[in-house]
């Protein structure tokens, strides 16, 4: 049963729990609708407590806080404002609960990125893909939005952080950025980690950076003889990832990633599975005799079982990055090249291609490991691979 005293602030300070049991104290000095009351647990918690009855006749107990934190005087104050309240039609009970309900069902940026990650990214983007998507969270988008509830993110902010992005220099870095956002804001709605009624902020926003031009750069056959003897001049084993995409017309992080395990000797092919493809599909690519040459010397000298080009550094297992090694090359070609990418001579070994007797764009995209191909040739029926006019 409840005790009932003219409360003071010596008197709560000396005030002792009942021995085992929870002791309720209503303050009688407490002059508003409604009841103050100290509540002191066994172990000697103190709690203030606001007790009402709303409109519907309901008895409420709110929680104000805890003694030596809110003083007695403080304590009334705070009562005698919620008493206002519950004299205006409000419920504060129940409006915490909706509050406590609404943090459960919020859900942090830094969390939707994570099964973004896990959910999306890692089973329907190559493992290139996703490292990009990756940094991309890891530059811009955690540091802003970390701790933000998703549902409150606008369609403003998207707009003010890519203008951050294009206003440091960074046109192309601004378009990805908002193609990444766009995908992850979708990917949320799909899970219902939205509400049905909410709007993707990033629609109907423009590429910030603008309409790309893409690139057209192609290596003639003198430039392609240039790069090859510069190669000679290039440690290994980074002479050899160029060699051997020049020779399989693969992308650069599908021949960086390239392990052991994917190679098959006795039908000359390397088995690219689809996890490490762009478009999450096997590809099987036949090595020609200067290929095979070249994985040859490269098993010889292996100093891993696992990766044919493994990293320096214990965190990562394969080489992922040519980007010193291209500066290096460019000086090593004589007489310098124009300006020019990795990617450029996967479009140069494309381009070469069709200039061949008996190879069709079909073919050229099956050698490219592109989903186009398969479209082409109606693969739900035709099983053929194409794999002897690959060769």
């Amino acid at each position: 049963m409840s005790e009932v005293y003219h409360l003071t602030d010596p008197w709560v300070r000396a005030a002792k729990p009942s021995s085992g049991k929870l002791r309720e104290v209503i303050d009688a000095g407490f002059n508003a609708p409604g009841s103050l009351m100290l509540r002191i647990s066994p172990k000697g918690l103190k709690t203030w407590t606001f007790i009402y009855r709303n409109l519907a006749g309901r008895q409420r107990w709110h929680r104000i806080g805890h003694y030596p934190h809110l003083s007695l005087a403080k304590a009334r104050e705070m009562a005698r404002q919620l008493s206002g309240r519950v004299a205006m039609g409000e419920d504060p009970a129940e409006d915490r609960l909706r509050q406590k309900k609404a943090a459960r069902e919020t859900m942090r940026f830094e969390e939707l990125a994570r099964l973004y990650m896990r959910d999306h990214a890692k089973l329907h983007k190559a493992a290139s893909s996703q490292r990009e998507d990756q940094r991309i969270l890891d530059k811009d988008l955690l540091p802003t939005w970390a701790a933000r509830d998703i549902r409150l993110i606008t369609r403003a902010e998207v707009v003010k952080l890519l203008d951050g992005i294009v206003a440091r220099g960074s046109k192309v870095m601004a378009n990805r950025t908002l193609a990444l956002l766009g995908t992850i804001f979708t990917f949320a709605q799909d899970k219902s980690y939205l509400p049905e009624s909410s709007v993707n902020p990033c629609q109907k926003v423009r590429l910030p950076g603008g309409k790309e031009k893409s690139r057209d750069r192609v290596l003639n056959r003198q430039e392609i003889a240039t790069l090859w003897k510069a190669l000679e001049r290039l440690e290994e084993p980074f002479a050899s990832i160029y060699r051997l995409m020049l020779l399989t017309g693969s992308r650069s992080g599908e021949v960086k990633a390239m392990s052991w395990k994917e190679i098959d000797w006795e039908e000359e092919l390397w088995i690219i599975p689809g996890l490490k493809m762009k478009n999450r599909q096997e590809h099987r690519v036949p090595l020609s005799r200067a290929a095979l040459e070249i994985l040859n010397k490269l098993k010889k000298e292996a100093t891993s079982e696992e990766w044919v080009f493994p990293s320096r550094f214990k965190n990562i297992p394969h080489i992922t990055s040519l980007k010193k090694a291209a500066e290096r090359l460019k000086k090593a070609c004589e007489p310098r090249l124009n300006h020019f990418t990795a990617h450029d001579l996967r479009r140069t070994v494309a381009t070469e291609l069709s200039k061949l007797t008996g190879v069709d764009d079909v073919l050229i995209a099956k050698i490219l490991g592109h989903r186009w191909a398969d479209r082409q040739i109606t693969s739900v029926y035709n099983r053929w691979e194409k794999l002897p006019e690959m060769r």
